[in-house]
C-alpha cells in the first residue's frame, strides 16, 4: 500500500485510463455476446410478467400452441413437477409488467443498457463520495477486476438481475450512513430487497444486536406495510402462494435429482420465430459455473442430503455465527452491521439446496465496495486476500483447478476476516 501512496498521481491516471479501457472492452464483448446469443433467464422474467398480466400462474402455467408466441419460454421444468421454470418473486415480476409489454428485442437492449447504468451508477456513487486518493485507486482497480470477471459476463449473457441488489444496498449505504437515523432507512431499504427475493430476511437478522435497533426495525415493519398494501391492491396474494409452492418443490427437486448437472428441461415444439428471434438454443460462450459448496460436494464426492440435512447445517453455522460475532456485543458501525448481514445471507444461499450459480457472484459488488471505501480501517492483508480473489475471478488465464469457485471463495472469506479483526479489536 505504501507504493500506492507513493506515486498517487501517475497511478490514477493509469488506473483511469484502464478502467476505460476495459469498459469499453467489456461493453463491446456483452453486446456482441447479446446479439449472437440469447438472455434465456431474461425470458423467464418477462414472461412471467405477461402471465401475470394476463391472470395467468407465474409459476404454474405451461404454454402449448394454442396460446400467443409472446407466452413461450422455448423450454420447461422437468414434465414430473407441476411448475414452469420461472423463480422470480411475485414483486420482483410485478415491477417488470411495464417493461414486458414491449418486444423482447427492444427488452434486451434495455435491460443490457440497466445493467452497465447500474454499475457505473455503484462505482459513481463510492468514487465521487471520497477524496481519499488511496481510495479512488482501490476503486479503479476494484471496477477493472469486476467488469473483467465471468461472471459478470455471464450475468450480462443471460440476463441476469442481482444488480439490482448491490445498486440498491449501495445507494442506501452513502446516502444514509452518516444520517443520524441511518437504521431507520436500512430497515426501509432492506425491506424492499425482501420483497424483490425473500432469502434477504437473514440479511436483516444481524440488526438484532444493533445498538439501536428499534430505528431499524421500524424502517422495516413499515416497509413490510407498504409491501403488504402491494399484495392488496394488486391481488397478489395467490401469486404469493404459488411461489412458495413451487420454491417447495424446486428445492425437493434438487435435494433428490441423481445428477450431476441440475435441471433437466423438456424443449418444447415452438414457432421457429418469436418476436423475431431465432437464437433461443445458443450455447453460452462460458459454461454456467456451478458456485455452490453442497452441489460442489455432490458433484465431487457424489453426496446427496435432502434439503432437511443442509437447513439444519446452515442453522447450526448460523448460531456459531451469531454467538462468535455478537456475544455481548452492541454494535453500532454500520459497515460492520451491513457487512454481517451480507455475510449471513451469502451462507443462507451457499447451504440452502438450490444451485447457485456463477452470476450469484454480482452480490459481492456491494460489501467489496464497502470495505474498499473504508479501507483505511480494513487490514491490509484483507484487502490483498480481496484482490487475489479478483484476480481468480477474472478468469483471464488458467492458474488454479476450480480457479472460479476459490476466487469467490477468497473474497466471501476475506468478508469473514474482516469481522473476526473488527471485532478482536472492540
Amino acid at each position: 500500500m505504501s507504493f500506492f501512496i507513493k506515486y498517487q498521481k501517475p497511478i490514477n491516471a493509469f488506473l483511469i485510463l484502464l478502467f476505460a479501457g476495459i469498459l469499453c472492452t467489456s461493453i463491446y464483448r456483452d453486446y456482441k455476446n447479446l446479439q449472437e446469443g440469447y438472455p434465456c433467464d431474461l425470458r423467464k422474467r418477462i414472461v412471467g410478467a405477461r402471465y401475470m398480466a394476463k391472470g395467468y400462474s407465474p409459476y404454474f402455467f405451461k404454454w402449448t400452441s394454442g396460446y400467443p408466441a409472446e407466452l413461450c419460454l422455448q423450454y420447461e421444468g422437468d414434465s414430473t413437477f407441476k411448475q414452469n421454470i420461472i423463480t422470480l418473486p411475485p414483486g420482483y415480476t410485478w415491477l417488470l409488467q411495464p417493461l414486458s409489454t414491449l418486444q423482447f428485442p427492444v427488452i434486451e437492449k434495455i435491460w443490457f443498457a440497466f445493467q452497465y447504468l447500474s454499475i457505473l451508477l455503484i462505482f459513481s456513487i463510492f468514487y465521487f463520495k471520497t477524496s481519499n486518493k488511496t481510495t479512488l485507486n482501490l476503486l479503479l482497480l476494484l471496477f477493472s477486476f469486476l467488469l473483467l470477471s465471468k461472471a459478470w459476463s455471464m450475468n450480462m449473457y443471460i440476463g441476469q438481475s442481482y444488480i439490482l441488489f448491490p445498486l440498491l444496498l449501495s445507494a442506501m449505504y452513502i446516502f444514509f450512513h452518516k444520517h443520524p437515523k441511518s437504521l431507520f432507512y436500512y430497515g426501509l431499504t432492506i425491506g424492499i430487497l425482501i420483497w424483490l427475493r425473500p432469502s434477504y430476511v437473514f440479511f436483516a437478522l444481524p440488526f438484532l444486536f444493533a445498538e439501536n435497533k428499534k430505528l431499524f426495525f421500524k424502517g422495516l415493519f413499515i416497509m413490510a406495510a407498504i409491501c403488504l398494501l402491494q399484495i392488496i391492491l394488486f391481488n397478489q396474494y395467490q401469486h404469493w402462494i404459488d411461489f412458495f409452492k413451487s420454491s417447495k418443490s424446486w428445492i425437493e427437486y434438487y435435494s433428490q435429482r441423481q445428477s450431476d448437472h441440475g435441471v433437466h428441461f423438456d424443449m418444447l415444439i415452438v414457432p421457429k420465430v418469436i418476436e423475431t428471434q431465432t437464437n433461443f438454443y445458443v450455447d453460452p460462450p462460458l459454461p454456467a459455473y456451478i458456485a455452490n459448496i453442497p452441489f460442489e460436494l455432490r458433484a465431487i464426492f457424489n453426496i446427496y442430503a435432502s434439503s432437511t440435512v443442509y437447513s439444519l447445517i446452515f442453522l447450526s453455522i448460523a448460531a456459531i455465527f451469531f454467538y462468535i460475532f455478537f456475544y455481548k456485543n452492541k454494535l453500532n458501525d454500520p459497515t460492520l452491521l451491513l457487512i454481517s448481514g451480507f455475510c449471513l445471507n451469502y451462507l443462507s444461499e451457499v447451504f440452502i439446496w438450490l444451485p447457485k450459480c456463477d452470476y450469484y457472484f454480482v452480490e459481492l459488488f456491494f460489501p467489496l465496495c464497502l470495505l474498499i471505501y473504508n479501507q483505511h480501517k480494513v487490514d491490509k492483508k484483507i484487502l490483498i486476500i480481496i484482490f487475489i480473489g479478483l484476480f481468480f475471478s477474472a478468469y483471464l488465464f488458467k492458474v488454479v483447478p476450480m480457479q472460479l469457485l476459490l476466487g469467490e471463495y477468497l473474497i466471501a472469506g476475506s468478508l469473514f476476516l474482516y469481522l473476526f479483526s473488527t471485532l478482536k479489536k472492540k
